[in-house]
C-alpha cells in the first residue's frame, strides 16, 4: 500500500467552489441565505482572529456572518439568553460558540443547550455520539 499526498491547500479551494455554488443555488431556488452565527464571550485575541477568519471564508462563499460579541463580564444567564435567541432565530442556520470562555461561563451548559440542527462544529452530545456511532443523520464538522 502507498501512501497518497494529500495537498490540502487544493482540496479546501475545490470545496470552496462547491460550496459558493451550492449556496448561490440556495439563494436563488429558495431565497434562502445561509447565516452563520458566531458567540464569543470576553476579548480574546486569538478567538477574534477566529471569528475574522471565519467571517473571511463565509464571505468567499456567499454565507452571511453574524458575530455575537458580549463582554467577559456577561453572566451565564445573558449568555444562555442570547444563545437562546440563535438557537430560534429561524434566520440563523448555523451557529458556533468560540473558545475560550471565561472561567465564570459553563462552556458545557452552553454546549448542551445548543440548537443540534444548528450545531456547525458538531460539538453537542446528540451530534457527537450520532457521529462517533456512525449514526446519521449528524453534522460533520
Amino acid at each position: 500500500m502507498s501512501a497518497e499526498i494529500l495537498d490540502g491547500r487544493a482540496l479546501a479551494k475545490e470545496i470552496r467552489a462547491t460550496l459558493k455554488n451550492d449556496v448561490a443555488a440556495l439563494r436563488a431556488r429558495a431565497g434562502i441565505s445561509p447565516t452563520l452565527a458566531v458567540l464569543r464571550i470576553g476579548d480574546d485575541d486569538a478567538s477574534a482572529g477566529y471569528a475574522r477568519a471565519i467571517q473571511k471564508t463565509c464571505d468567499g462563499v456567499g454565507v452571511d456572518f453574524r458575530e455575537v460579541d458580549m463582554p467577559f463580564a456577561a453572566q451565564q444567564g445573558e449568555v444562555e439568553e442570547v444563545l437562546n435567541e440563535l438557537n430560534t432565530a429561524p434566520e440563523v442556520h448555523g451557529i458556533m460558540i468560540l473558545e475560550p470562555v471565561p472561567d465564570h461561563i459553563s462552556h458545557a451548559a452552553l454546549i448542551d443547550m445548543l440548537n443540534p440542527a444548528k450545531d456547525v462544529d458538531g460539538v453537542h452530545p446528540i451530534n457527537a455520539g450520532r457521529l462517533q456511532a456512525d449514526r446519521p443523520p449528524y453534522f460533520v464538522p
